[in-house]
């Protein structure tokens, strides 16, 4: 079986990663971006990852159609994110 992450300090997310995390989104599917979701809120709520203002407006475009989905857990992640990148 495979083993996962097992302490949250071993996940790292950086910018230069954003394209490969947008690419995933494109598959439409609500487990896969639910799952991307989280790792890049929990980056961006510990203040390890700061995207620019580019990057912020790509991840809006893929996260914004989620904030309203029937997924309670990909529409928190969502609308937590997008509260993120709007500074709010």
């Amino acid at each position: 079986m495979i083993r996962g992450i097992d302490q949250n300090s071993n996940l790292v997310i950086t910018e230069d990663m954003l394209p490969n995390f947008l690419a995933a989104m494109k598959a439409e599917s609500p487990s896969i971006n639910k799952y991307l979701f989280k790792s890049l809120l929990w980056q961006m709520t510990n203040e390890k990852l700061a995207l620019n203002e580019e990057n912020k407006a790509k991840l809006i475009s893929f996260v914004d159609p989620c904030k309203d989905h029937e997924d309670q857990s990909l529409k928190k992640a969502a609308r937590e994110i997008l509260k993120i990148c709007k500074g709010s």
